[in-house]
This record gives structure tokens, sequence and C-alpha cells, in this order.
């Protein structure tokens, strides 16, 4: 089960504080599908590597399974065994598989698209951009998806990228993923 009590995120871009969460409060219990959905730089991701366990709150509560880990210093979480969820997520693929539906609200002239904090108009058109099914896991880490990350700045040729702060700071955020993934290199 996930339990989260007014937890809060603010990130730090030199003299900009970013509040990327401000007191969500959720519980999702075993077994229970949930989508998240917002504009962009709503939270979703944040949240998720909040759940995932990859960054830690600025304030509030976060219980998996009955385990508090919102208040766990970076160290105490690299302490945590890699597969601590490994588990759940075994078993809820072999049940039903994991799908992730990714949807695109687009803007229009004029939307102010460079402060995630002024959602588009719910007006706007939302488009399913594609959907991420895991259907299978492997056993054991070390596999060809270790060394991969998401980089959100690199867009196919036509797109670019808004001047929105919470979108040019995810790539930063990202590598540090990156770098928990892949063993100490020497």
């Amino acid at each position: 089960m996930i339990e989260i009590c007014n937890m809060s995120k603010i990130y730090r871009i030199g003299k900009v504080a970013v509040k990327a969460l401000d007191n969500i409060s959720l519980c999702i219990k075993q077994h229970e599908f949930v989508s998240i959905v917002g504009p962009s730089g709503s939270g979703k991701s944040t949240l998720m590597n909040m759940i995932g366990c990859l960054d830690v709150p600025t304030s509030g509560e976060y219980r998996l399974d009955g385990m508090e880990v919102s208040g766990l210093t970076d160290d105490q979480l690299k302490s945590l065994p890699d597969n601590f969820l490994d588990a759940e997520l075994r078993e809820r693929v072999a049940s039903h598989g994991v799908g992730f539906d990714f949807k695109v609200q687009l803007a229009e002239p004029g939307d102010k698209v460079d402060d995630p904090t002024v959602p588009l108009p719910e007006s706007r058109k939302v488009v399913t951009a594609g959907r991420l099914v895991i259907a299978k896991v492997e056993p054991g880490a070390g596999g060809a998806c270790d060394k991969i990350t998401f980089n959100p700045l690199v867009l196919p040729k036509g797109v670019g990228a808004s001047s929105d702060p919470v979108l040019l700071a995810r790539p930063a955020s990202y590598a540090v993923s990156l770098g928990r993934r892949l063993p100490d290199q020497k």
C-alpha cells in the first residue's frame, strides 16, 4: 500500500525555488490502479520519483507497505536492497501487466508555456501520444536498460522545447537517477 500525507517537494534551481508538489495526500491500496494526470509541470514525474524512492520529499509523510520512507536520507535509501520493490512489480506484471498512457495537452498561440504553475485552459485538446505496457519482467539486473536515460530535451526535428524551467531542469535529475542505477565506476 502507498500512503502519502501532505507531501511537498521544492527544487532549488539557483536562486529560484520551484514547488513541484504542494501538500499532496493519497492512498493507493494493493491491486488498485490509479491514473496520475495533469498539465506539464503539475508534479506527475516528481510524484512518481517520490513513490519509487528515487527522491525524498521536502516535507510530508510517505509509507510504503507500512514502512516510513519519507524521512530516509539518501544514504538510507541507497542502503535499501536494489530489489525492494521487485516482488510487487513482478506480481502485478504477471497478473495483468502494467500500462502507462502518455497524454499531451496541446498549447495554442498565446498560451503561457514557460511557467509550470500556470495550467493550460481545460478547453485545450488532449491527445494520447502513446501507451507503454510492461508485459514481462526479466530476472536480475544488469540488462540493456540499466544504461538508458530519458532526456526530454532530445526532440524530433520540428519540435522545440519550451522555456519551462521545470522541463529545463529535468535532464539533471534524470542523470542522477541514471547514476544511481549504474554500478560505481572505479
